[in-house]
């Protein structure tokens, strides 16, 4: 999905060499199937529109949104502290037009951004659209730093320990 591409094309810009698994027989997972948009405060978009947001409204939002489950107190503040970055990369690196700034619920704000529909006043599949760009960019630009296993499943991770010959060791 969303966060395997991104981590994968953050690792191969740092010159790692990278293996994309994916169970299902293409990218995208859950993330090409998400039609309302992606959430963040900060942004560009929220700026242009005057929309007053902060940390503080949304990691709110978030945890009310898990009441009955968990919400972890450390991994809702670094998603709200990367949000808007976040959307700031996809739009600058991969120029998606994630201009329109709607409030859905859950939200006190408005804050879901998507593209705007298109001229025949038909939406767009965002989810869809930001993996296609993000899998295009992948195949296009990173080819043969990022391999894509489509259709694994993955069963356990092994974890190996090289010793050197001055005696450090490295994973």
């Amino acid at each position: 999905g969303l966060a395997g591409c991104c981590a994968a094309i953050e690792a191969a810009s740092c010159g790692a060499s990278v293996i994309l698994l994916e169970k299902a027989a293409k990218l995208g997972g859950n993330s090409a199937k998400a039609t309302s948009g992606i959430n963040g405060w900060g942004t560009r978009p929220q700026g242009n529109k005057d929309i007053v947001d902060g940390p503080k409204f949304f990691e709110r939002d978030t945890h009310l949104s898990g009441l009955g489950g968990t919400t972890e107190v450390g991994l809702v503040q670094m998603l709200s502290v990367k949000s808007g970055e976040a959307i700031g990369w996809l739009m600058k690196n991969f120029d998606l037009p994630l201009t329109i700034v709607s409030q859905l619920g859950g939200h006190s704000r408005p804050r879901t951004h998507r593209a705007p529909d298109q001229k025949d006043g038909t939406p767009v599949p965002i989810g869809y659209t930001i993996m296609k760009h993000l899998t295009d960019h992948i195949e296009s630009k990173l080819k043969g730093r990022v391999t894509i296993m489509t259709k694994t499943v993955v069963a356990s991770l092994m974890h190996e320990t090289h010793e050197s010959a001055d005696g450090t060791s490295r994973t």
